[in-house]
């Protein structure tokens, strides 16, 4: 079978698409993604991470036409790609990517394909946007729920929300964002560790405390900075991509409370280096403001990949991670509006030797347990099942 991926993004950072790709492949099915190119590309053939990847410009007539114009012709020329492709199996990405999955499958009137429709995230509440929005949003994700063979969904939070929103009968699954196992190289973690003391001024043993993804706004990264200046003990590692102009924001703002030289702004590393960066600090620490209902059910990839990487972590009190955090006894939680809060557990955890310890050995626990190596079976069964029928 040819299995299509439809996402409206340039695909670089994908690593949740790349494991659902992966399996099917496992599973002995070719594997396409669609996604995202410049202007002119239409059907352009590219290779990203050993997929094969065809791309299709979302702004077909420019910057200067109205991007509902565009979005209406980009529409047009995504369909006519999927039908090019012609695969046995879509699986559209967010709203925008399983539209364009209906579309297509109405079009080319053939209904042996499959459509699953992927959502990455509660999209109702992830972002500010008007009533009149939401409803219209609120219809087009109930026509695709109506069409799709099945829904993946982050968590059972998301799932459940959603099962109340739209009280109709649809297949999904609850698939939880799982890295595969991470191997931990001592000598690499060693060499970046002294790396980190060598640029954040480590000189009289700091704990290190790391956050790790894509770094905006949104991440109340400043909370962070506050912790330091409350706390001299802290040195701050930020590992992921981040605009010019906010890091300059960030910068001023560390500068403002004398903390610059206790934080390091790190590029993004590759998945598989990943969990040695990680490791490299002492605590995994990821806290951040309730801005949309989305990010209170917030159950994050850097949260698993914390747990990979063998290291105690503090975050936020939110339902899903207050689940496992507390089953597995992996670290704290904390009040995210609260600085002198957050800054107790991390004192709690940095003094305690035996707590510390104790925490570490229950990460290393839960890692074997909050794999891909498990999760993915939820999907072989449930994908299985739509194409066997």
């Amino acid at each position: 079978m040819k299995v299509l991926k439809v996402a409206t993004y340039d695909w670089k950072n994908a690593s949740r698409d790349k494991r659902e790709l992966s399996l099917y492949r496992e599973l002995g099915h070719d594997v396409y993604v669609l996604c995202k190119g410049n202007k002119n590309d239409y059907l352009k053939r590219d290779n990203v991470d050993g997929f094969d990847v065809f791309r299709c410009t979302t702004r077909p007539l420019g910057s200067l036409l109205p991007r509902f114009i565009n979005r209406i012709v980009s529409t047009i020329m995504w369909v006519k790609c999927i039908m090019k492709i012609n695969p046995d199996v879509i699986s559209g990405e967010n709203p925008n990517g399983a539209f364009i999955g209906v579309l297509a499958k109405k079009i080319i009137r053939n209904k042996n394909i499959k459509l699953i429709y992927d959502a990455h995230e509660f999209h109702l509440f992830a972002g500010k946007i008007s009533n009149l929005k939401r409803t219209a949003l609120k219809l087009l994700e109930k026509y695709i729920l109506k069409n799709a063979d099945l829904t993946i969904v982050v968590n059972n939070s998301i799932l459940d929300e959603m099962t109340k929103i739209y009280n109709f009968k649809w297949n999904a699954i609850s698939l939880l964002s799982t890295p595969s196992t991470f191997k931990i190289n001592t000598d690499k973690v060693k060499s970046i560790r002294e790396y980190y003391d060598s640029k954040i001024n480590n000189d009289h043993n700091r704990f290190i405390i790391e956050y790790h993804g894509i770094i905006n706004k949104m991440r109340s990264i400043e909370i962070l900075l506050e912790l330091l200046s409350i706390n001299t003990n802290l040195s701050l590692v930020l590992i992921g991509s981040i605009q010019d102009n906010y890091k300059q924001e960030l910068i001023n703002y560390a500068r403002d409370r004398g903390v610059i030289d206790r934080i390091l702004f790190h590029e993004a590393v590759p998945i598989y280096e990943l969990g040695n960066y990680i490791n490299a600090a002492d605590l995994g620490i990821f806290v951040f403001k309730v801005f949309y209902k989305n990010l209170y059910y917030a159950l994050p990839n850097k949260f698993f990949e914390i747990i990979q990487s063998e290291k105690p972590l503090i975050c936020s009190n939110f339902p899903e991670l207050r689940k496992i955090v507390s089953k597995y006894d992996i670290g704290l939680l904390a009040d995210s509006d609260n600085v002198e809060n957050i800054n107790l557990l991390v004192e709690k955890i940095r003094t305690n030797t035996i707590l510390y310890n104790e925490l570490t050995n229950n990460v290393i626990a839960a890692k074997k347990v909050y794999c891909w190596e498990n999760e993915k079976f939820k999907l072989k069964d449930a994908f299985e099942k739509i194409v066997q029928n």
